[in-house]
């Protein structure tokens, strides 16, 4: 009987464990756990992310078709996810579930759309992410978009993607939403999640409170404009 209980649930995945805890600085490994397994969860070790080749020539990091909770951990420290000449940091595509992503700097990237993160119709959570100095300004590119966030669904759905005490500073886009564009998807700002009085250090982002207006500012655009 026990043999037969423990056959199921190996079968249902029940068994595997699906926390790992892994270095930023070889962060890329991480990724490519994440790529075996739905609901993996990532525990960084602080650091800095060293690793350049993501499975898209564009990109850093990519997560698709599977989601992820990734976090830096609560033992303290800053994780940065670093982007490199012409790439942008993250790619989130059709994930299935829900990523979290959690105490994060994600900064320096730079593409076509989304230079610091790309979401393609997925579910998407983002706590205490620094997003700094990330642009989407590419030489002889058109209608770039998102200098650090870019979220885009084909089709108008029941997507979402929420940002709890997210920080930007110093992003950029060539036409519009240097921080935040958004495409038919739902994008809602929250002040710090309950318990936290304060973001990690450093950089040292504001936590403010939950703001009425789901606009931040003129650098947050939700809807997209027409090309000509």
């Amino acid at each position: 009987m026990k043999f037969i209980l423990a056959t199921i649930l190996l079968a249902l995945g029940a068994a595997e464990d699906v926390s790992v805890s892994c270095n930023t600085a070889d962060v890329a490994t991480c990724f490519d756990n994440v790529m075996s397994i739905h609901g993996r969860v990532l525990d960084l070790v602080p650091g800095t992310m060293s690793a350049w080749d993501g499975i898209y020539s564009d990109t850093q990091l990519t997560l698709e078709y599977k989601y992820a909770s990734i976090a830096c951990s609560e033992e303290g420290g800053v994780c940065v996810w670093q982007g490199a000449t012409g790439k942008r940091v993250v790619f989130i595509k059709d994930n299935g579930g829900t990523s979290t992503l959690s105490r994060l700097v994600i900064k320096d990237g730079n593409a076509i759309d989304g230079g610091g993160l790309y979401v393609f119709n997925s579910n998407v959570d983002l706590i205490l992410i620094a997003f700094i100095d990330n642009s989407a300004f590419m030489s002889g590119g058109d209608w770039n978009h998102g200098g650090a966030i870019y979220v885009f669904v084909p089709n108008s759905g029941n997507i979402l993607v929420n940002l709890h005490g997210c920080s930007f500073a110093g992003n950029d886009s060539q036409d519009w939403g240097p921080d935040v564009y958004n495409y038919n998807e739902w994008v809602v700002f929250y002040g710090c999640p309950e318990g936290e009085d304060k973001p990690f250090r450093p950089p040292p982002p504001v936590c403010p409170p939950p703001p009425t207006n789901p606009l931040l500012s003129s650098q947050v655009i939700l809807q997209p404009k027409a090309p000509p």
